[in-house]
């Protein structure tokens, strides 16, 4: 039952207050035909509104089923909503046909479905509208307009039918066929008519009011309170009601669509530039610091003790700053061993082997940095080796020669199946020394059969890929060459140290291994006093039988043995420099060995495999490089070195830095521009809705399911719109180089779901501002 208990309602108009309603009290309830007539202006209209739960009273006080509506909520009032038919033409959205206007309607009173479509399909066939079910409202005539929101209203089932001027512009025969229908539903329904025609029904009314500015003049026949019908359920708004929404035909889907993938597109590809271009200079800044490292040799410092200068660098250089790499004085012994059996040594060699042979740095991030592999694979171990091209990716015919090639392999050209079955070997030096039989070793290095020998039974070398210098157009390779591990040098230096010869030599180190005599340390160089005193000490250190023969040879003259040392050391002191020599020679010379244990280890290479040649500083970054001057300046000594690459260093740093300024402005102005597309494609569309919005609500949604309902359509529309826009740009990432590996996936996906939830956001604030208002004053701002 529906009271209205001294109801009014006023509003401004251009700053002048007007009562459409000054006080209404009429109590609607059960069934029966009702009819509200007044002239134009009297406030028919707003009355309906009142009753259709659509414009709220400015005074007094709705009761439904005894309860004051002043304190119920937008739910409740929604659905009071629902359990009204209003047949206002103003309901209808323009871009539905006939049957989905009244099918949507059916769905907002609570029905489902096939149910919903099936009430819609009934109500338009009892108003003779079937064949015109699927024209939309700007293509009807002002007839088949006011019967289909007559259907549309009938279609709800509804407890109370509300209808303003139900019979204008219709014939006569129309008007004939509603008020028929009209009774017949009043018999079940309580039907309320307005009409400017107090005679609207010829009398047949139940119930009939009289209403003049404002207030009911006149009353007949007030009905009868009835049972309270229940509310029906309100209708979802959730994703399924927004899929329909969003892919009906009129529902310009595909332009919203396109914009929200064009919007993540966009940023997707623009962030891939960015990120490229960043990545870009970033391998451009390793590359460039990996071809020219700082070099330090023993000529950099006045001492030459490059190991004190290594021990100050280990100290002072930031790991996280710079690499060091120390390179030792021994060069691996390698000969080329040909197709045709022939054997060469290729390094060391004066002539190419310090062009040709060269250590790779430690390390894959430098090595890959550095050097691009065209065939084959990444040397791993230390017995293989990669060929290196130059910077044109060729080697020359001299180079190809000097790698054990063929000239007429080497006048062919360049083959990458040919220098990949070169075969090299790796000779230790201590391989070149045999061991006698009386325990001593000697050395065969220059016997050209048994070097020979020794090279076919060394370590193989196998070349395992070819390399090329990056193409970074600061390092320049004019000539190609080999690189091998610096795991091989490793190897080298633990294979001397363990020898035989060598762990035999550093066993006794007074002992020369080579000729089992004592080294001289130092003796044979020493002046005439120091002889002559050596030559004395033996003299008192030997036996009488030694002293009197040596006496004898000296003068010619016999001596006792008790005086025998006594006139030898006489005779020393009186000797003369050149018979002290040769004294010296015969007595002593010819029992000491004439070299040296250093000159034996540097022989077997263990000196050259301990001794720190140069040092190669890697830095990790151009900013870094530039802290390096002022580290080497604070060394006890100075330190002298050329720096050929300070120029692009510097260039390159700049070039970084200007990045890193200009770079983050760039991409989140890049991140706006996106989200203002995101919001123009998701929010401004609901703009233009806002009179959907309030036909909704006027139809029993309520106001968080009328926006709730946009809002899962915009988020739909996003989710598919980003996911259909990071899709293409991964694909576009995948086939154009400007984009390539420039945004990893995982950040594509998080744009687009951005971009989504922003979308659904842009909607919710859209739409909220239609949830908060009546209806009726919804549609009023909609229609402005």
């Amino acid at each position: 039952m529906l009271q209205l208990r001294n109801v009014g309602l006023d509003y401004l108009d251009g700053g002048d207050t007007v009562h459409a309603l000054r006080r209404i009290n009429l109590t609607l309830s059960g069934t029966g035909l009702v009819l509200i007539s007044g002239p134009t202006g009297s406030g028919k209209s707003t009355m309906l509104r009142v009753l259709a739960g659509r414009e709220d009273p400015s005074r007094g006080e709705i009761a439904l089923d005894g309860e004051n509506t002043a304190r119920w909520n937008e739910t409740r009032r929604s659905a009071w909503r629902r359990r009204v038919g209003d047949a206002s033409e103003e309901l209808l959205l323009p871009d539905r046909t006939a049957a989905e206007n009244a099918a949507l309607s059916a769905r907002m009173a609570g029905w489902r479905g096939a149910d919903a479509r099936r009430q819609a399909s009934d109500a338009l066939a009892a108003l003779g509208l079937s064949d015109r079910s699927r024209a939309l409202p700007g293509e009807m005539t002002a007839r088949e307009r006011k019967l289909t929101a007559i259907g549309c209203a009938l279609a709800r089932d509804p407890e109370i039918l509300l209808l303003d001027e139900p019979f204008e512009g219709l014939d006569a025969i129309t008007v004939q066929q509603v008020r028929e229908l009209l009774t017949e539903r009043a018999s079940v329904r309580m039907v309320v008519a307005f009409s400017r025609d107090p005679m609207l029904f010829d009398g047949a009314e139940d119930t009939a009011a009289e209403l003049e500015e404002g207030e009911i003049v006149s009353l007949r026949n007030e009905p009868e309170a009835g049972p309270p019908v229940p509310a029906p359920a309100p209708a979802s708004a959730g994703p399924a009601m927004a899929l329909a929404s969003l892919f009906r035909p009129r529902g310009k889907a595909a332009v919203r669509l396109f914009g929200m993938f064009a919007s993540v597109l966009a940023v997707c590809l623009g962030l891939a530039c960015l990120q490229g271009a960043q990545r870009r200079a970033s391998a451009l800044q390793a590359e460039t610091l990996a071809a020219y490292p700082l070099v330090l040799g023993k000529d950099s410092v006045t001492s030459g003790d490059l190991e004190s200068l290594a021990a100050f660098l280990d100290r002072e250089i930031d790991p996280h700053g710079a690499q060091i790499q120390r390179s030792r004085a021994l060069t691996p012994q390698i000969y080329s061993l040909g197709a045709d059996g022939r054997i060469r040594q290729v390094t060391p060699d004066e002539e190419n082997g310090t062009a040709l042979w060269t250590e790779l740095p430690r390390g894959e991030e430098l090595q890959h940095t550095g050097y691009d592999l065209v065939s084959g694979r990444w040397p791993n171990r230390y017995d293989e080796a990669a060929v290196l091209l130059d910077s044109q990716g060729s080697l020359d015919r001299a180079c190809m020669q000097a790698l054990g090639l063929s000239s007429e392999e080497a006048a062919a050209g360049l083959n990458y199946m040919d220098l990949l079955r070169l075969s090299f070997r790796v000779v230790l030096p201590t391989g070149e020394y045999v061991q006698n039989v009386d325990g001593t070793w000697g050395y065969l290095g220059g016997d050209e059969s048994f070097l020979n020998d020794m090279v076919r039974n060394s370590l193989p070398l196998k070349i395992v890929g070819i390399l090329r210098p990056v193409q970074t157009g600061a390092a320049d390779v004019r000539i190609g060459g080999v690189l091998y591990m610096s795991e091989l040098t490793d190897w080298v230096t633990e294979s001397i140290n363990t020898s035989r010869i060598v762990t035999e030599q550093r066993s006794d180190p007074s002992r020369d291994v080579l000729t089992g005599l004592p080294f001289n340390d130092g003796t044979l160089d020493s002046d005439l006093a120091a002889k002559r005193q050596l030559l004395k000490s033996r003299v008192s250190a030997s036996s009488g039988a030694y002293q009197v023969q040596l006496y004898q040879r000296l003068t010619d003259d016999k001596v006792d043995e008790t005086a025998a040392e006594e006139l030898l050391l006489q005779l020393l002191d009186g000797m003369e420099e050149e018979k002290v020599t040769e004294l010296f020679d015969q007595e002593i010379g010819r029992y000491i060995s004439a070299g040296s244990l250093e000159d034996n280890l540097r022989s077997f290479g263990v000196l050259d495999a301990g001794e720190l040649a140069g040092l190669r500083i890697y830095a990790l970054s151009f900013a870094y490089r530039g802290k390096l001057a002022s580290i080497l300046n604070r060394y006890e000594q100075r330190v002298s070195y050329t720096d050929p690459a300070a120029a692009v260093i510097s260039a390159g740093a700049s070039m970084l830095e200007s990045q890193g300024t200009v770079f983050p402005v760039l991409r989140w102005v890049l991140l706006c521009l996106g989200a203002l597309g995101v919001i123009l494609a998701s929010a401004l569309p609901l703009l233009t809705r806002k009179r959907e919005t309030a036909v909704l609500r006027a139809l029993g949604l309520p106001g968080d399911r009328a926006a709730g309902a946009l809002v899962w359509e915009a988020l739909l529309l996003g989710l598919l719109g980003s996911a259909a826009g990071t899709l293409g740009a991964l694909l576009i990432q995948s086939f154009v180089s400007a984009f390539r590996e420039g945004l990893p996936w995982s950040t594509a996906l998080l744009i687009g779901a951005g971009a989504a939830i922003l979308g659904a956001v842009s909607a919710r604030i859209a739409a909220g501002d239609t949830s908060r208002r009546s209806p009726a004053e919804a549609l009023r701002r909609a229609e402005e």
